[in-house]
């Protein structure tokens, strides 16, 4: 009997400023592409998980035995958030003289505008997960032949609550110069710490429920078999069947009196300054200071507080058009034959296949918009949908994938060995993915919505490497690699006005296909050659080349395949001595590609993440045998994430993660 448990409790914060997607402004001349709004939310978070586990085994004899296991997990992430979000700048007025730009370009670097809308925000986003999982199975070794079989069933279900409260002003000016780090946005004419400036603009609520159940089932038998060439055959079968239903509730009301907006000052208990303030260490590039919804009056039962204290009749309710169900079932078979040739240069590997059928079923509802008559006639004037009914969703479908495989190991020397594999794959799509649900964030003027009709990824791969070890402790290798890929998932982002409200929509989709190939050298070693204590250390470090190319969906264009960088490496100074485990690892990742956009001035514009570093350490100590203490850092250098628009004189967002240091003891009984 094991009886494991687990328990982590850790807090981080989450700093951003984004400049948006550019846009054209007309007034100061055709093609100059202008950013178009500042959201910068600061993120902080509380997260707490708890897991238990226990396996009872019992084996009557050697060659038989049986085991049930049981494993509870639970999981809560508390947030709070606030932030200034500087509105829609398209076509809006701009102070003469003010505007430059990007050397050699007609990016706009520097601007001020006037009579801008501001607003300012408190939210509160808490999530919960908690789900078991039964398993169990028998095994049975006798002779040449064996047998195992496990079956498992998993229930889960999530909540995530959501709520927000946003006050409106109106800024006579605001500048803003994107050449700094964060991008700069400093409001004049109006004084944000005072409530007095503000009226009270949209409360929000957003409830998603979610469960799922999964069921699976794995059976696996294999024979030796005594020859000079195969060694054994494998057998084995397959199938799980995973359910997952949502609803979703939104909620957005404005309140007023008489039709007027209410005024700020009237409900000052509401509010606080924001206490938030040291975003990015403090700086006075962006607006920190601001009266904002107080979260803590948001969370739980304070939603229907504050929304009666404002006036607000109406009341949440769950909408159909944003719950779903999906369900998949899957049944496999597989065939393996395993083969070894002895000699001078030694032979050895698999060879096999899996037949996988796939029934995938998808429910729900999708909304309808039709474009409003006089819109979209230009960069002036775009276009503008209305949300005009609901049309349900149903998407049956099966498929059945043949994925052969080989892996064969050459061993010239007992320190010099090749290996080579060949298989297709297939990667479906997650069930979030594949959700017809279309959520927006009024406040934040973005929206993310599935695709039921994705397909799944697939791909033809080709692997070698060359591995030599000189020493128990040192190991060397080169390795090089070549995909061929069929219908990989983007995202594209495009925007759209519903309701009249501008927003962001995120969507993925299937791309047409796409090639990989690159190489990657590596290795590790201690010096255990150096006397007493200095025999601890130890090195590891690898660099990745990776050149890829897919022929995208629009028309002539190439883009590198999405979320891969052209060169990245690692390297890790390590220790172990005694008791002591230590590692300090540095990682670094060139820039890579992310999505696709389109708007009125810039039309499937690859949108790249630059390049970034990562620094963590660990240290851990064995007290006794049964008892050892960590302590590790994350995010050592806080890293910072920049993305850009087609160009580097097009910045986009910038983000920074708080530093994270964790303690930890582990002990048995």
């Amino acid at each position: 009997t094991l009886v494991p448990g687990s328990f982590q409790h850790r807090a981080f914060e989450t700093h951003v400023a984004n400049v948006g997607a550019p846009v054209g402004q007309p007034g100061i001349g055709a093609g100059v592409a202008s950013l178009s709004e500042q959201y910068q939310p600061v993120i902080n978070a509380d997260r707490r998980r708890i897991g238990i586990d226990a396996v009872i085994q019992y084996k009557p004899n050697p060659d038989l035995e049986f085991y049930v296991q049981g494993t509870y997990q639970d999981a809560n992430q508390l947030q709070q958030q606030y932030g200034a979000y500087i509105r829609s700048l398209r076509n809006r007025s701009f102070v003469p003289g003010s505007v430059e730009y990007f050397s050699g370009t007609q990016d706009v670097s520097k601007i001020a505008f006037t009579n801008v809308p501001v607003r300012t925000f408190g939210a509160d986003r808490d999530a919960y997960e908690e789900s078991w999982q039964i398993a169990g199975g028998i095994k049975y070794d006798a002779g040449p032949a064996h047998l195992s079989i496990d079956a498992a069933y998993t229930r889960g279900n999530g909540q995530l609550y959501y709520t927000e409260l946003n006050l409106d002003t109106t800024a006579p000016r605001v500048d803003f110069d994107v050449t700094t780090l964060p991008g700069t946005a400093r409001v004049s004419g109006v004084d944000l710490a005072s409530l007095n400036s503000f009226v009270i603009a949209g409360l929000a609520r957003n409830i998603n429920l979610s469960e799922t159940e999964s069921k699976q089932l794995r059976t696996d038998a294999w024979f030796e078999i005594n020859s000079n060439f195969l060694k054994s055959m494998h057998f084995g079968i397959r199938w799980t069947d995973a359910d997952v239903t949502q609803d979703q509730l939104r909620f957005s009301q404005t309140p007023s009196a008489g039709g007027a907006p209410l005024q700020a000052s009237a409900y000052g208990d509401l509010f606080v300054l924001n206490p938030l303030n040291q975003m990015f260490g403090g700086t006075n590039l962006i607006e920190q200071n601001f009266y904002a919804a107080n979260h803590n009056l948001l969370d739980g039962d304070g939603f229907d507080a504050v929304r009666q204290r404002l006036g607000i009749t109406a009341t949440a309710s769950f909408n159909p058009l944003f719950g779903y169900k999906i369900g998949e079932s899957t049944l496999a078979g597989y065939v393996m034959g395993k083969f070894e040739v002895d000699g001078p240069v030694r032979i050895d590997g698999n060879v096999g296949t899996r037949i996988i059928r796939t029934n995938l079923n998808v429910n729900g509802t999708r909304a309808t918009f039709t474009q409003r008559p006089g819109t979209g006639t230009g960069p002036t004037n775009p276009a503008v949908f209305d949300q005009t009914g609901y049309a349900p969703v149903q998407i049956d479908s099966q498929y059945v994938s043949v994925l052969p495989s080989a892996n064969v190991r050459v061993r010239f020397t007992d320190t010099l060995q090749l290996r080579l594999a060949a298989a297709k794959t297939l990667t479906r799509p997650g069930f979030s993915s594949l959700s017809p649900t279309l959520s927006l964030v009024p406040g934040q003027r973005t929206g993310s919505a599935g695709n039921p009709d994705l397909r799944p990824l697939r791909a033809n791969q080709l692997d070698a490497s060359l591995e030599y070890y000189p020493s128990s402790t040192t190991s060397l290798y080169i390795a090089g690699f070549y995909r061929e890929i069929e219908d990989f998932l983007v995202t594209r982002t495009s925007p759209q006005t519903i309701d009249g409200i501008d927003y962001s929509i995120s969507r993925p989709t299937n791309e047409l296909g796409g090639k990989i190939k690159g190489f990657e050298v590596g290795g590790q070693t201690f010096f255990d050659f150096l006397p007493g204590l200095l025999s601890g250390f130890g090195v590891q470090a690898n660099y990745t080349f990776v050149d890829s190319k897919t022929d995208t969906s629009v028309a002539g264009l190439q883009t590198p395949i999405a979320n891969l960088s052209k060169h990245s490496f690692n390297t890790s100074l390590i220790y172990e001595k005694g008791g002591l485990s230590a590692r300090l690892a540095y990682n670094w990742r060139d820039k890579f590609y992310s999505s696709l956009l389109s708007n009125d001035i810039v039309t499937n514009v690859p949108v790249y993440t630059r390049a970034r570093d990562w620094l963590d350490a660990s240290i851990g100590y064995d007290i006794t045998d049964k008892i050892t203490v960590t302590v590790e850092g994350g995010n050592l250098l806080r890293s910072k994430t920049r993305t850009y628009f087609g160009v580097p004189t097009r910045p986009g967002n910038y983000e920074q993660d708080s530093r994270t240091v964790m303690a930890g003891v582990r002990f048995t009984l």
